[in-house]
């Protein structure tokens, strides 16, 4: 069936990385994309690879041959191709670049614990059947199992109850934004933090676990919520990098009170999203890459409302519970005694 996204890169570093991070649904996905691409839309290079890789990831998937071994000929043959190749999506024969107005069709959404998405669904015809499903989600080895499972069963019939709300054929436009967009502004400064876990039982994987999300060059501690001492010191008025690594065996999701952040890059692979998040994933560690899983957010400090202490955690509830949670506080321009980044990298 397909979908629309207004702008696209498939890079072959892309599908490198996520092939190295495991995530084999996220290089399939991009691989369908190069194969559905209409003639000169991508390089030849990188159609015929696509073509050559899905019988590598098929093998993959059912077993038939090493993971391992699977994974160092298919990252390296991506990592050869080097040049990123651009793929616009169509839509009715109409290429969609850069309009904010255009419809967004997909087949799935990422939603991250605790997120949320609006979405308009076309039904299925009479008397065919439908299923809202959660697709399995890869969480790593210390995660927890979510496999594919049904959420909800779609029925058209002549006699369903007419809807509680109807969509309006036309609304005002939305005010002109008094700030730059977020991904327009240079960063004052840049911070590291990242998650980590410890069993009290090394050798008892179902031992408890603490939980910890450490700004880099402090000792990890878990959370304290008698204490009022921040751990990170912003001041309003700021725009912040934030770089999120994740050093365990299992995903966590970032998420941020009072602010929304945009989304710049996902384990070294830039980003380009039209809107911001509150929340957003980090992959689990697999122990093969060369880097720890990590994503950058360009945090916004720029509302005066954001003056005032609040809290960063992983928003799993067992994590944040568990202890990985942290203190940011936003002080007013005028206030002394400003902290700078920990990591100014």
């Amino acid at each position: 069936t397909g979908f629309a996204i207004n702008e696209l890169d498939i890079d072959a570093h892309a599908v490198a990385a996520a092939l190295e991070l495991g995530d084999l649904d996220a290089a399939d996905a991009m691989l369908a994309m190069v194969r559905q691409a209409r003639p000169g839309m991508v390089s030849p290079e990188l159609r015929a690879h696509a073509a050559r890789l899905n019988a590598r990831l098929s093998a993959l998937r059912d077993g038939h041959e090493g993971v391992e071994a699977g994974f160092e000929t298919a990252v390296a043959a991506f990592r050869e191709l080097g040049t990123p190749a651009r793929l616009t999506r169509l839509v009715e024969g109409e290429a969609l670049l850069n309009d904010a107005a255009a419809i967004v069709w997909q087949d799935h959404i990422g939603v991250p614990p605790g997120a949320r998405v609006e979405f308009i669904v076309t039904g299925p015809p009479l008397g065919v059947p439908a299923l809202l499903v959660t697709r399995t989600v890869d969480t790593g080895q210390g995660g927890e199992n979510d496999p594919n499972r049904a959420l909800a069963a779609i029925t058209a019939a002549t006699d369903a109850p007419e809807p509680g709300a109807r969509l309006p054929t036309a609304t005002p436009p939305l005010p002109a934004p008094t700030r730059p967009w977020l991904g327009d502004v240079a960063p004052a400064r840049v911070r590291k933090l990242y998650f980590s876990e410890k069993l009290s039982d090394p050798k008892n994987p179902n031992s408890a676990t603490t939980f910890y999300i450490t700004l880099e060059g402090k000792e990890p501690t878990p959370f304290d919520p008698s204490s009022g001492v921040p751990d990170i010191v912003v001041q309003q008025g700021d725009v912040e990098d934030w770089i999120i690594e994740n050093r365990s065996a299992e995903l966590h999701a970032f998420h941020i009170h009072q602010l929304h952040f945009l989304l710049l890059d996902w384990s070294g692979i830039p980003v380009s999203e039209p809107f911001l998040r509150d929340t957003v994933n980090v992959p689990y560690f697999n122990g093969r890459t060369l880097a720890y899983p990590s994503v950058r957010l360009r945090m916004d400090f720029r509302d005066p409302d954001s003056i005032g202490t609040f809290l960063y955690h992983c928003h799993l509830l067992e994590h944040e519970d568990g202890g990985m949670m942290g203190l940011v506080r936003v002080v007013s321009p005028s206030r002394e005694g400003h902290a700078g980044a920990i990591d100014g990298r």
